[in-house]
């Protein structure tokens, strides 16, 4: 499953060619088990206890 997010392809070959530092986040929380999906409510963004990963989690590369 890949989520682009409105890239195209000129980024991606920025990225390979070392115009640019390949980073990405979390646009939304990823929750630990089935019970905390459950538990979520469906007008509150971020509202987990103890997500797997946070709101905004991810990799900056040098």
């Amino acid at each position: 499953l890949v989520g682009t997010f409105g890239v195209d392809e000129s980024v991606i070959f920025e990225t390979l060619f070392g115009e640019s530092k390949p980073t990405g986040k979390l646009p939304f929380e990823i929750p630990s088990s089935m019970k905390e999906v459950n538990e979520q409510l469906e007008d509150v963004p971020d509202d987990t206890m103890n997500p797997t990963f946070k709101f905004g989690f991810g990799l900056t590369y040098p």
